[in-house]
């Protein structure tokens, strides 16, 4: 690039992102791509990098480079402050995505990342459960009736064939009441809301818990043989005991989990409650063949996502080649006037 050309960038907004086709569809198969290139090597995940702004909320910085076909460079800004919906009126989460070209190091697109990681989110346990779950799995319990407990359901309507039932949880019964109408309406299952955790999870073959708890909600005794169990949340929602009398225990990235270090595995790790062992292997292995998946119907299988910078990159560079191809979003200059 000669000295003085330009350097263009296409800005796409929340809508203009949905617009370019971002659907659980395509989360799906992007976050199994980048689990598999990350079993491979190929790929570059930093540690996030996070601001704690008290009870203000929190930002997180993510970086990441991913090979394979995407070969893209990227960052997540993601912002959770829990009071902007009372306060001034704002969605809890925002987000915004940086892509830049690998070779140039210039910037190739900046859009919203709160749906990104919204679907990718839904899209990890979706891919862990294809893998993990039993798939005559009929019963689904999700314990937070959030954006976020959503797109679990979402991705899990798609991978669980015979999916019958979702039962949902939540400390606010009409948030419960709305989940389980829109979701009813949205994915042709039938959603019941149920007043307590109990109801939710006993006897259901696939848990997803997406909340902002950290003390347990979910008790040993109500996960059955069999089942498959999601931890999504940012601190502990489920006693130790759920993941000590798991037959095997999956993550997506042990190491960007330990240093997190808010999770229930990070912090049985930190208290010495379990160590490197316990962990059976990363969802990725499993999806190369380096390790087993489900053994048996009869087994408890844990997983636990911390959510990797990767995904979001990647992500969001089929939503920028899809809006491209469409001529959606507004293309700046960046060294223009």
């Amino acid at each position: 690039m000669a000295v003085g050309a330009e350097i263009e960038l296409r800005y796409l907004s929340r809508a203009q992102v949905k617009g370019a086709g971002l659907d659980m569809t395509l989360a799906l198969e992007v976050v199994e791509d980048v689990l598999r290139l990350h079993a491979c090597g190929d790929d570059i995940l930093p540690h996030k990098m996070g601001l704690d702004l008290g009870e203000r909320g929190r930002v997180s910085i993510m970086p990441a480079h991913v090979g394979g076909k995407f070969d893209v460079c990227g960052l997540k800004w993601i912002g959770i402050f829990p009071n902007n919906p009372m306060r001034y009126g704002l969605p809890s989460l925002t987000g915004l995505m940086i892509l830049a070209d690998p070779d140039r190091g210039t910037p190739l697109a900046v859009m919203d990342g709160s749906l990104i990681t919204s679907m990718r989110t839904g899209a990890a346990t979706g891919v862990a459960a294809k893998y993990l779950a039993r798939q005559d799995a009929t019963i689904a319990a999700i314990v937070g009736a959030s954006v976020q407990g959503r797109t679990q359901l979402m991705a899990l309507r798609q991978v669980l064939p015979r999916l019958q039932e979702a039962r949902v949880y939540d400390v606010h019964p009409e948030a419960a009441d709305q989940y389980a109408a829109e979701m009813s309406a949205a994915l042709g299952l039938r959603v019941t809301s149920v007043d307590t955790p109990e109801a939710c999870v006993s006897g259901a073959h696939v848990i997803a818990t997406a909340t902002v708890a950290d003390e347990p909600i979910v008790k040993d005794a109500w996960v059955q043989a069999g089942s498959f169990f999601s931890h999504v949340g940012s601190h502990q929602e489920e006693e130790y005991d759920v993941v000590l009398h798991s037959d095997a225990v999956f993550v997506d990235d042990w190491s960007g989990m330990l240093h997190r270090g808010s999770q229930t595995l990070a912090l049985m790790h930190e208290a010495g409650l379990i160590d490197d062992t316990v962990i059976t292997g990363e969802l990725g292995e499993v999806i190369v063949g380096e390790k087993p998946g489900r053994r048996s119907d009869e087994e408890r299988i844990y997983f636990c996502s911390v959510g990797m910078g990767t995904e979001d990159v990647a992500l969001a560079y089929a939503v920028f080649h899809e809006a491209e191809r469409k001529g959606l979003g507004t293309v700046l200059n960046l060294l223009g006037d």
